[in-house]
């Protein structure tokens, strides 16, 4: 099993896709484009940080790691290799608005299904356990398709 919130879902997610051992994914607020989570957290976090320097490391980012700058993203990621996931968004998430999330759950493989935690901000989604723990445990059980059933 992977389990990750926020980067370590991103991780979790690209974990899966190459190490067969993983059977089971839960992305907490997995961020669907590095540069659009990194100038999120700016705007919430430190907006007294120019964007044009934030920028500037973001474009500088790829050739730094020598990789392609799609490869950054788990869009890429994932609709090169879709893997079946429970997917969970917070409401009111200003990093990973609930959008980025729909778009990787529609990148995922069939069977993945996504839970959005109503008043949920991407700090706190982890510690809505009531709301969590539910569909979390259903997804872990393997019966899948009724983890989000209360969250439609």
């Amino acid at each position: 099993m992977a389990f990750g919130e926020s980067y370590g879902a991103a991780l979790a997610l690209r974990w899966k896709t190459v190490e067969p051992r993983v059977q089971t994914v839960v992305a907490i607020t997995p961020y669907a484009g590095l540069s659009n989570a990194v100038l999120n957290l700016r705007h919430e976090y430190a907006s007294w940080i120019p964007k044009t320097l934030i920028q500037a490391g973001l474009n500088k980012l790829p050739s730094v790691l020598e990789i392609p700058a799609g490869e950054l993203d788990t869009t890429t990621e994932l609709a090169r290799h879709p893997v079946t996931a429970l997917f969970v968004a917070g409401a009111e998430d200003k990093i990973t608005p609930v959008a980025d999330v729909e778009q990787l759950r529609a990148l995922a493989a069939p069977g993945s299904e996504l839970i959005v935690v109503p008043g949920a901000s991407h700090e706190a989604v982890t510690y809505f356990f009531a709301d969590l723990v539910p569909p979390v445990l259903t997804w872990l059980s393997g019966t899948g398709g009724q983890a989000n059933s209360s969250f439609k």
